[in-house]
């Protein structure tokens, strides 16, 4: 790789590296890159760069502090900031932002508590989700999960280094 950077407009390098991403990620992992990243690419727009080659380290931290001052969970922070970095190495690799940049995304670290997800699922939450996959989506791989999931009181523990799962009756 040689360090010349070649022009490329932001929202071309985002439907490239959608497009490597479907070959590598389920769809609705893609749907959730491309959202995060569109949002950063709406914001180089909106900031007048609409070459990659001119994005610098100084607006990597403009966005991340525009994204903090929204007011999102730290781990929504994560998820964001962290996509926007894999976003960025793919850039860097195609030429067209400077290899170190990517670094210059500040991921927040989570603790192993603030990954876990305690909400706990309503029982009128869980019947309508059982009635949409019944009625949309029949015997899909979802339906059969979900219900065997809600009807056994199936727990994951993610304590365990197998991510095992223990089902509990209730």
């Amino acid at each position: 790789m040689t360090n010349k950077l070649t022009p490329i407009d932001p929202r071309q390098a985002l439907d490239m590296w959608v497009d490597r991403q479907k070959a590598e990620k389920s769809e609705d992992t893609v749907q959730s890159y491309f959202y995060r990243v569109r949002q950063f690419v709406d914001w180089l727009d909106e900031d007048g760069i609409t070459n990659l080659n001119q994005l610098s380290g100084r607006d990597v931290f403009r966005y991340d502090s525009s994204r903090r001052s929204d007011g999102l969970s730290k781990s929504a922070l994560n998820n964001q900031l962290g996509t926007i970095k894999l976003f960025l190495e793919f850039c860097a690799d195609i030429e067209a932002v400077p290899p170190e940049l990517p670094a210059k995304v500040d991921v927040p670290t989570l603790s192993k508590a603030e990954r876990a997800n305690e909400e706990k699922l309503s029982a009128q939450r869980a019947d309508t989700i059982i009635e949409a996959l019944e009625k949309y989506e029949y015997a899909s791989r979802d339906h059969l999960l979900f219900a065997l999931g809600w009807h056994t009181g199936a727990r994951l523990f993610s304590g365990l280094p197998t991510k095992m799962i223990s089902i509990q009756n209730s």
